[in-house]
């Protein structure tokens, strides 16, 4: 997909893809990576050793929303407080990076400890606070 649009940085075009209108193609691609996350998601993996990885990988995931909602405000007033923006990609620029990386998952993690993981907990509470029998007794 991001091979079929245009950056501010680079502008790259994919020569397989210009009879087509962008539409089209945006609308068969993603209907065709529907179709293989469809098939390939219900597959269990049969080696123990991939078995683990898979754990360690759903553990990592787990605080996918939080970051879908923070990364872009962090590093957003990040831009704000430091605007600079390296010409090159060196030693001080990739360290940068990867610091920046560090603290917007820290900040993530964090948020992702102290709320969206007490997801399940919360919804616990509200479906006994729902009910008018178990509610009553709260009060």
């Amino acid at each position: 997909m991001q091979l079929s649009s245009a950056s501010d940085s680079v502008n790259v075009a994919v020569a397989i893809l210009s009879p087509y209108p962008k539409g089209l193609f945006v609308l068969m691609f993603g209907f065709g990576l529907t179709l293989i996350v469809a098939s390939i998601s219900g597959w269990r993996p049969a080696s123990k050793r991939v078995q683990a990885f898979e754990s360690v990988g759903s553990r990592l995931a787990a605080p996918s929303y939080t970051l879908y909602l923070l990364h872009y405000p962090i590093l957003a007033f990040w831009n704000f407080v430091d605007p600079n923006r390296f010409d090159d990609v060196g030693l001080f620029s990739l360290g940068v990076f990867v610091m920046r990386l560090s603290v917007c998952g820290a900040i993530v993690f964090g948020f992702f400890a102290v709320f969206e993981s007490r997801t399940s907990q919360l919804r616990a509470w509200i479906k006994i606070r729902g009910r008018p029998e178990q509610a009553s007794r709260h009060s």
